[in-house]
């Protein structure tokens, strides 16, 4: 690592595409002595890895640990008897469950005297000190922690997105929003954009809530404010800011903007310029739709595969779709040409980045029905069926329970999916349970 590692203070790597290996640790382990929060989350540090870090580590400052999502296991966890002897916080969730016994606890507690917190599982503050105060104790720990830095916008930023992160603050504080918004005054315009946010009204389209997440529950919700600095972050060239003004023009939300497809057309397309997904999208059905612009089919076709290139979720999902069915225009002429290889890897690339069980059932639907006999993949459609179910989709437990019952009768399986899929309301579901002659086992009487 560069010389300026030595230091840092706060080292923040979260859900990385490639895996933090030895030499990785070591680097850091070796590089940042004076390091006070240490966060590794979602970045598949592998056991060896995490044992040099634990066992190399020279950090007397360090404070705060969470290695969460990392899937590491107890006996990854040994501290020697002269590191991290200042470790007051350890987070180990999405790890083994087991972390969460008090035995496990104990044996870190004895060889961590200054440890106050332990959090192993979702939803659990408890501490090995005090029960009640340790969020704001880390609170104050961590927002402290500015004091020791030049205060640019750029850091005050970097801090409260750290602290928006419930692995670390299970509760939204003011003090953090509040960090977002002084940022964006001074002309920070990732700052800027996360202001708008906080102050965006939730909407309805039609019958549909159009919820946000970011909102603040410290400041009165407004269109018009989260306008102001939507504005500001567009001037500064914020492709997502753009993306939100293109949505206040197509949608009507502040009266202090004109409701218009055509402005809406021009920001969308401001923000496709630059490449932000959500803006090439929109710019795509925008043509397809001759929406405040002039039809152009080829043209928004092209614009779609561009948004699913930058990982747009509802492109990717609207492109498979038009590679399993093909795709015709309103004159007659052929768009995209069936092909269900290329329907597949658009469903799976969905899937790589977010579970949903609309989309693994329609994956599945692809390799059980769409192709030819002799290239289906029965195992992938099964497999893909079950994670759909499990993900609570009824008609994924209905395909299930005809499968098992129709080409592999087992009847119990069958009758498993079928009760499942009736549990989540699939009428087709509860009717084939009526098939079934069941039996209660502890019924001696009962007729086997």
């Amino acid at each position: 690592m560069c010389e300026q590692a030595k230091d840092l203070r706060i080292l923040e790597i979260i859900s990385t595409s490639a895996n933090l290996e030895l030499a990785d640790i070591k680097s850091i382990v070796k590089s940042c002595n004076n390091l006070e929060i240490l966060r590794l989350v979602g970045c598949h540090i592998n056991s060896e890895a995490c044992k040099a870090l634990f066992n190399e580590a020279k950090c007397e400052r360090l404070h705060t640990l969470d290695l969460s999502h990392n899937n590491i296991t107890k006996d990854d966890i040994r501290f020697t008897s002269d590191n991290l002897m200042s470790l007051e916080y350890l987070f180990l969730l999405g790890n083994e469950k087991d972390f969460d016994d008090e035995d496990f606890k104990s044996k870190v507690l004895e060889q961590l005297p200054n440890l106050k917190v332990i959090r192993a599982r979702e939803n659990d503050y408890s501490s090995l000190s005090d029960n009640n105060v340790f969020t704001h104790t880390l609170f104050n720990a961590i927002y402290n922690l500015l004091n020791t830095f030049e205060k640019s916008d750029s850091d005050m930023l970097k801090l409260a997105n750290l602290l928006r992160n419930d692995s670390v603050l299970p509760f939204e504080v003011k003090e953090v929003s509040s960090l977002i918004l002084e940022s964006a005054i001074n002309g920070c315009a990732e700052a800027q954009y996360f202001a708008g946010m906080l102050f965006q009204k939730d909407y309805y389209l039609g019958d549909e809530l159009i919820g946000n997440p970011f909102k603040s529950k410290f400041f009165k919700p407004s269109f018009s404010t989260a306008l102001s600095y939507f504005q500001m972050a567009a001037d500064n060239d914020h492709p997502g800011a753009m993306y939100k003004i293109g949505q206040f023009h197509e949608y009507g939300l502040s009266s202090n903007l004109e409701k218009s497809d055509e402005k809406a057309f021009e920001w969308y397309l401001k923000s496709a310029e630059k490449n932000y997904p959500e803006g090439l999208l929109r710019i795509g059905e925008f043509y397809m739709l001759g929406i405040g612009c002039t039809q152009d089919e080829k043209k928004g076709i092209e614009y779609i595969i561009e948004a699913a290139e930058f990982e747009c979720q509802k492109a990717q999902s609207l492109l498979a779709n038009f590679y399993e069915n093909g795709k015709v225009g309103e004159d007659g002429e052929l768009l995209i040409e069936r092909n269900l290889d290329l329907a597949h890897k658009w469903y799976s690339r969905y899937l790589d980045r977010k579970p949903d069980h609309k989309i693994f059932f329609r994956l599945g639907c692809l390799h059980l029905y769409e192709y030819e006999w002799e290239n289906r993949d029965l195992e992938l459609a099964i497999n893909l069926f079950e994670q759909s179910a499990k993900l609570g989709n009824g008609s994924a437990c209905f395909v299930l329970g005809e499968f098992y019952l129709s080409v592999v009768k087992n009847y119990e399986m069958s009758y498993f999916w079928f009760r499942e899929g009736a549990r989540l309301g699939h009428p087709e579901a509860l009717k084939a349970l009526n098939m079934f002659d069941t039996y209660d086992s502890r019924d001696t009487n009962s007729n086997k």
